[in-house]
């Protein structure tokens, strides 16, 4: 179907509008991902994880932000080539996205740690829910901070209970 004369597409916008607008959605992903951490709740989504864990035994969503990410990148190769164009505090918006995962992992191994020092016990799935898919980060991967988080699933992974 043939545009009305004069109606504005994506495809039709210069390079630089694009990365424009996908500059502000990096942005606002990044800033998602860091208050769903902020926000994060360790003892309740532990607790609403038992309740959930009695009627059947699922893995979590990851994080949305890194959902909608992963999508964008896929949507077309236009957005996959200015995604890969656009800097955020210096780095490409996935190598920003990675290392905050990265630094989310490390500090919800800690918390873990603590819980488990107290006696309690914490949850894969929990720590899924806001560090995402860890385990497919390059960075992650390819730093002893992989050997770290290790440690903690470890201790993790023996608690997880149908």
């Amino acid at each position: 179907m043939a545009e009305p004369h004069g109606m504005t597409t994506w495809n039709t916008l210069p390079p630089e509008v694009h990365d424009a607008i996908l500059k502000f959605f990096c942005q606002d992903l990044i800033a998602e991902y860091n208050r769903k951490y902020e926000l994060f709740d360790a003892t309740g989504a532990r607790e609403a994880k038992e309740a959930s864990r009695k009627s059947r035994l699922t893995w979590p969503a990851p994080p949305q932000p890194l959902v909608d990410f992963s999508s964008a990148l896929r949507t077309s190769r236009s957005f996959y080539q200015s995604l890969h164009r656009l800097k955020i505090n210096g780095k490409s918006p996935t190598l920003e996205l990675q290392f905050l995962q990265g630094y989310f992992c490390l500090a919800i191994g800690r918390k873990a740690e603590k819980k488990l020092l107290q006696g309690l016990y914490a949850d894969i799935g929990v720590f899924m829910e806001i560090a995402g898919v860890f385990w497919k980060n390059p960075l992650i991967l390819s730093m002893k901070l992989m050997i770290i988080i290790d440690s903690s699933i470890s201790c993790w992974s023996w608690t997880m209970r149908a």
